[in-house]
């Protein structure tokens, strides 16, 4: 079985800021990904990147034969790097649909984590997915890395939203309009999964936490942060004060770095055993609680306040000028249900991401101020 891995999601607004802050290259494209770790592939593994290396303990991949990794020619030494650990490398980017289709069609399994929002990427991928499927008979496998930000409410901070997104109700599901984020990609997918010539598993982040670890980022060629709590905390640190958009009252659930990580092991070994459902019924969010915005905001002023940065703990509503630094001003309520069906529940509480701030401020004013 020849296996594929790539990485995802990040709205334009995002981009510009998350460039300043290092947590995007000049390529536009993220440095972070969920965590695919710990998968144990029987088989031969291919890494299907964009441009971008990415974090949040992307790699540590247990298997028994050398994956290979699709990377742009830009970063030869990252390449070096790459290969010392068993990882080969291809020369190739998101752009390249020819190659992408190519590596498609040699595959069983691809798991999609470059790009949530390149639709021309995802049907190269999904036409060579087809040719696979016409060559060999059976439904190759497509986890594709997409976002809660499908569900996302332009509440502007003002309200908290009442509705509750469950990724068991597939009728409420299908009701989420192809205006959405990742909603343009999400149905390319979909309709692939409809046609039958691919089965089809979605992956749902929300707002990643925790510090990445381990052998690629002791080689430097992974980040360490993600990039939504990362960019708040940037913001509040440039105005020397705690924030929050509106009122403060838009929630986000929240998954640990290592959740999220466990989520797509839990869905890979449900899929190898015929347990998890797709096209339709496969959206698996990745959750572990939710938060205010205020409420994180309101901490992050404290840790400021503690290190002698701001002269106060009480957060303040963002301006126009701050705002410019980050683009969160929505709410998202997702719930995994599914997820305890697979047999795996995610094991660390959103009190765990309140504690995490306090690295992220400290973080950001040791790398600000050039220390």
């Amino acid at each position: 079985m020849q296996s594929s891995i790539g990485f995802s999601p990040l709205t334009n607004e995002a981009r510009g800021a998350a460039i300043k802050e290092g947590l995007l290259d000049q390529n536009h494209n993220p440095f972070y990904s969920p965590c695919l770790q710990k998968l144990k592939f029987l088989s031969p593994v291919q890494l299907v990147m964009s441009r971008a290396l990415y974090s949040i303990a992307f790699f540590n991949i247990a298997h028994l034969r050398p994956p290979r990794l699709l990377c742009s020619s830009e970063r030869q030494i990252r390449h070096a790097a790459f290969e010392s650990t068993g990882v080969k490398t291809l020369i190739g980017s998101y752009d390249d649909h020819a190659l992408l289709e190519k590596q498609a069609s040699l595959s069983d399994v691809i798991i999609a984590s470059a790009d949530a929002d390149n639709a021309e990427a995802c049907a190269a991928i999904l036409r060579g997915l087809k040719k696979r499927y016409e060559a060999t008979g059976k439904a190759p496998i497509l986890i594709h890395t997409s976002g809660t930000a499908i569900i996302m409410d332009d509440t502007q901070g003002n309200y908290e939203t009442e509705t509750v997104w469950d990724d068991t109700d597939v009728a409420k599901l299908d009701t989420i309009p192809n205006t959405q984020l990742h909603r343009n990609v999400d149905t390319l997918i979909l309709t692939a999964d409809r046609e039958g010539y691919v089965k089809t598993y979605f992956v749902l982040p929300s707002t990643i936490y925790g510090f990445a670890t381990g052998t690629f980022v002791d080689l430097g060629v992974q980040n360490k942060r993600s990039i939504q709590l990362p960019l708040v905390v940037s913001a509040c640190s440039a105005r020397k004060r705690g924030g929050y958009v509106g009122k403060g009252l838009n929630a986000w659930p929240d998954v640990h770095i290592d959740d999220i990580a466990d989520l797509y092991i839990v869905l890979y070994d449900a899929i190898l055993e015929g347990k998890a459902g797709h096209g339709r019924e496969g959206f698996y969010f990745g959750e572990n609680g939710h938060y205010l915005f205020k409420d994180a905001g309101a901490k992050i002023g404290e840790v400021l306040y503690e290190l002698g940065v701001s002269e106060t703990s009480e957060p303040s509503p963002f301006t126009d000028e701050d705002y410019k630094q980050f683009p969160m001003e929505r709410t998202v309520d997702a719930r995994q249900p599914e997820l305890v069906h697979l047999d795996g529940s995610p094991s660390t509480p959103t009190e765990d991401m309140m504690k995490s701030l306090k690295g992220e401020v400290e973080w950001q004013l040791k790398h600000a101020s050039g220390a």
